[in-house]
Order: C-alpha cells, then sequence, then structure tokens
C-alpha cells in the first residue's frame, strides 16, 4: 500500500523554472518525448541504417517520415513516433545549399517561422533551387516579386544561398550546431505545453531577478528550498496542516495562543521574537502577508550578503527547534538557537570547497587574446565584423582593408536583414574574403567571431547552421585563392570594422 503525501503546490508550480519561482523539475510525459523525439531525429537523418529502411518499407515506402501515416494497424513504436511528427516539424528546418532537395512547399526552410511556405500557384513539386539563379547564385528577385508579399519576400532575401557543391541539409534550429539534443527538445515541448497559471508577479523580470538571487546565495541547497517552500506558503505549519485536514487545530504549540501561520512561528511567536530581538534588535521585520523573499531582497540593499547569510540561518534553526518542541517536547530556547544558527554559519563559510571537474574554478586560464602580427607578415589585412540588433532584426557588416603599415585603404559595409547575431558575423566573414580575393596579394582575413574561424576546417554537417551557406562559400574562396588566410582576433583588436559595423547599422553610414 502506498502512503500518501500533502501536496503542497500545484504541479505547474514545481515545474516552473527557477527563475519564476519554481523548482525546475521535469515532466515525466515531457521528458518521455524529448527522448523519443531522439529516435524521430534518427529517422530523418540516419536514412541507410537497416533498422530506418525496416521502417519505411512498412509504414511510409512512398513518402518521407514526415507525410508517413500512422496507419489502421501500427505498431506500439510506430504508433509513438506518429506522435512526435508535429513536435518535430517545429524544430525542424532545410538548410539551403544547393537548393536541389528541398520542396518549396513541403519542407521547413524559411528562418523566420517553422513551417514550409503557403501554397500558391506554382509547382507543387518545385524544389527551391528554382528559385535560384545558376550563375550568380543569388535569388530570382524579379521572378519572386510576382508572387510572393513584400514581407515574405524579404524574409526569403535574408535566407543564405550555399554553393552548388553543398547540399542541402537537415538542422535542429533549437541549437547553435543545428544537432538534435534531448536537453533542447525538452526545453522546447516544456515551453509550448507549460500552462501559464504562475502568478502574475512571477513574470516580472523583478521578480525573475529575486528568484535568481536567492538560487545563487552561498548556503546550503536545503536552506535555498526551505526559503522556497516559506516564499510559496509549502511549510507545514499548524494553519496549514488545517486547511489541509491533517489537524484538529491551528494554534501555535509553543505559545498556544495564536494561530500557526508560517509568519507567526518563525517571527512573532514569543519565544521566537525574542531570539530575533536579542541578535538583530534594529532588523525590521516582514509584513505579516508580504513574501519573505520580497523582504529578503530589500534587506540586501541595507545589509552585507553575509549578514543575510546569518538571517537566513537563524529562520532555519528556528523552524528546527519548532520542530524539536513537537516531535521530542524539547521547549525552544532562544540562546541555543542563535548559537546553534552562527555555529552553522560559521562552518559554512569556512569549510573548503570542492568544485567538480569542468567548472569555471577549475578550467584553465584562457589564452590572451592575439594582437595583430608583426608588420610585413601580409601585404594587407582585411578586418571584419558584424552587428546585429536583437529587438529589430537589423544587422549590417563592416570590412575594413589595411596596408601592412597599418594605413587604411579600402573597406566595405551594407545594412542587411538577418535573423541572429552569427549571421551577420558569417556575411562580414565572407564579404571579407571576398574582398581579399579581388587583391590577389598574400591577405589575412581577421575576424572576431571564434566559432566561426575555427568552423570553417569543420564537416559542413557540424557548420553552424544559420551560418552554414555563408561557410561554404567561404570555403571555396579560400580553397582557389591559397594566399589568403584566416585568422582570430580578440574584440579590442577589431575595433575599427566594429564602429563601421555599429555606425552602418545605426543609420550613421552611407551603406556600400
Amino acid at each position: 500500500m502506498v502512503k500518501r503525501t500533502i501536496h503542497w503546490r500545484a504541479g505547474h508550480v514545481v515545474y516552473a523554472p527557477k527563475e519564476e519561482g519554481g523548482l525546475g523539475f521535469r515532466p515525466f510525459h515531457t521528458f518521455n518525448m524529448a527522448l523519443l523525439a531522439k529516435q524521430a531525429w534518427r529517422i530523418l537523418t540516419n536514412k541507410d541504417t537497416l533498422w530506418v529502411k525496416v521502417l519505411k518499407s512498412i509504414y511510409f515506402p512512398n513518402s518521407d517520415f514526415l507525410n508517413g501515416k500512422k496507419g489502421s494497424k501500427a505498431s506500439w513504436i510506430w504508433s509513438s513516433l506518429c506522435e512526435e511528427k508535429s513536435w518535430m516539424g517545429q524544430g525542424l528546418i532545410r538548410v539551403i545549399g544547393n537548393g536541389k532537395s528541398t520542396r518549396i512547399f513541403h519542407d521547413p526552410w524559411r528562418f523566420d517561422r517553422a513551417g514550409p511556405l503557403l501554397q500558391f500557384d506554382w509547382n507543387e513539386n518545385a524544389t527551391v533551387d528554382s528559385w535560384i539563379d545558376e550563375v550568380s547564385r543569388e535569388w530570382k528577385f524579379d521572378l519572386l516579386a510576382n508572387f510572393l508579399s513584400q514581407h515574405d519576400l524579404k524574409q526569403v532575401a535574408a535566407i543564405p544561398i550555399g554553393p552548388d557543391s553543398l547540399d542541402d541539409f537537415c538542422a535542429w534550429r533549437f541549437t547553435e550546431q543545428g544537432s538534435f539534443t534531448v536537453k533542447s527538445a525538452f526545453t522546447h515541448f516544456h515551453n509550448s505545453t507549460r500552462q501559464s497559471q504562475v502568478q502574475a508577479e512571477d513574470f516580472s523580470e523583478v521578480s525573475k531577478k529575486r528568484w535568481k538571487w536567492l538560487w545563487s546565495l552561498s548556503i546550503p541547497p536545503k536552506l535555498k528550498f526551505f526559503i522556497w517552500k516559506v516564499t510559496r506558503g509549502a511549510l507545514a505549519s499548524k494553519e496549514n496542516l488545517f486547511a489541509t485536514k491533517c489537524t484538529a487545530s491551528k494554534s501555535c504549540p509553543i505559545c498556544d495562543c495564536s494561530s500557526e501561520s508560517i509568519f507567526h512561528c518563525l517571527f512573532t511567536c514569543p519565544h521566537v521574537a525574542e531570539g530575533w530581538n536579542q541578535e538583530w534588535p534594529s532588523l525590521p521585520r516582514p509584513a505579516p502577508l508580504s513574501s519573505v523573499l520580497v523582504w529578503l531582497d530589500s534587506l540586501r540593499q541595507r545589509y552585507p550578503i553575509s549578514s543575510i547569510q546569518k538571517i537566513i540561518f537563524l529562520m532555519w534553526q528556528t523552524w528546527k527547534a519548532r520542530n524539536e518542541k513537537i516531535f521530542r517536547g524539547t521547549p525552544p530556547w532562544p540562546p541555543a538557537t542563535i548559537t546553534k544558527a552562527a555555529s552553522d554559519h560559521l562552518q559554512w563559510t569556512t569549510c573548503p570547497r570542492i568544485h567538480p571537474i569542468g567548472s569555471p574554478s577549475t578550467q584553465p586560464t584562457p589564452p590572451p587574446e592575439h594582437s595583430s602580427p608583426p608588420p610585413g607578415t601580409h601585404d594587407f589585412e582585411v578586418h571584419c565584423d558584424g552587428s546585429f540588433f536583437d529587438d529589430s532584426q537589423k544587422a549590417a557588416y563592416g570590412v575594413v582593408v589595411s596596408n601592412s603599415h597599418g594605413q587604411v585603404c579600402d573597406g566595405k559595409a551594407e545594412s542587411v536583414h538577418c535573423f541572429s547575431p552569427i549571421e551577420a558575423e558569417a556575411l562580414a566573414l565572407l564579404e571579407g574574403s571576398r574582398l581579399a580575393a579581388s587583391l590577389t596579394t598574400p591577405c589575412l582575413v581577421k575576424s572576431d567571431c571564434l566559432q566561426l574561424v575555427h568552423a570553417i576546417d569543420w564537416h559542413p554537417r557540424t557548420w553552424p547552421w544559420r551560418a552554414a551557406a555563408r561557410l561554404g562559400l567561404i570555403k571555396l574562396i579560400l580553397d582557389s585563392n591559397p594566399q589568403i588566410k584566416i585568422q582570430h582576433i580578440g574584440r579590442k583588436f577589431n575595433s575599427k570594422a566594429n564602429w563601421v559595423a555599429r555606425s552602418c547599422a545605426n543609420s550613421q553610414l552611407p551603406s556600400q
């Protein structure tokens, strides 16, 4: 027989993120959906494996996985995978390389939203390459302007086109590299299904900052959880037990003269108040109906963090002394409670910390940012940088060319429409490489985006999916121009290109 316990808070509260007043628990159903989605991803990306071929021959011989039907006699495995297709569609995107294997109206290939393009009067099975000029590798804007709205035309124009040698591939839009992870799938599924039942103030930025501050405090985890229970009203006080019909009386077991609310047992009970007055005589007490978290947050404006820690330790020992009275009959003695709280705080602050492997404190010190190489190493240096404003999706790139003496001799800047910072950085690196190729002399192209500089040597399927098409073009330029080298530099050494890009994005420079 399973013993039933009290559910102090609803599931949607404990499932909420910690910064929204929850505990960050993972719902089993949603987590299982994320694990199952991993198998669906393998069907999409490992089509040559035996088990995928078996499923295809049985359930979708004439279509792909996403368009396959469940059927009337589906196995349990196939039925489960079919439940994932609608969820998977929200995270899938086809990255355009040559555009030959991506269908315009059936595949999700637009960066700005999930799902395919809406149907209109065009060949239903047409592929994206029919909208791409084979010579210039640009969109056929004259053709698209006849049937796309201005908004759709702008969004399509912002999608980069890769070289003809780069095949289209499927990516997961919720990770930078485009590879599927259970964590990213769970986060997306959970945010999509989580009901908005948490109190309105929990969604305010002020409240989020308070919760983040609580969970970041250097106190034992059990004390953080204790403050969470106090703030959420989930502490087993007599008043709360009486409300759940678990006790016959809600009077305080210590003073026996008041209803034992959480506020009463921690602050206003005569035996408790005596201890607070001895240790913290000038400390303002929280209001009876106010949040303890709000009270603690207000105290940090007047007291150091060490004092906040001592207050929390004293609250914890006050609660333990109350429980000693109930379960062991030991009457509370304020001086002993104060002494134990101070002792616990001292032990906590003086004990040595053991940091797990991989934590920031155990990471080696990163090497210093590179400075520019000595003059004369290359005939020209091309500094490039991208600028992106998330709120407006305004972006720009800046390219500055300097000779071996450090004198600026050429450059380029342009305002563009992008969906992420890495797209702007990739476009800047591409334009810098093109400008370097036009010089036909040894050039060093410099970028402060370490991820892109490293990604050039990776396999195309491991490139950041938002930058994959432009990385393919950069790779072609480097292969045909061996005199061009690409190097990462620190941001502070790329100030000229950064200033040009930001000024252009803010319309303080003429485009081009």
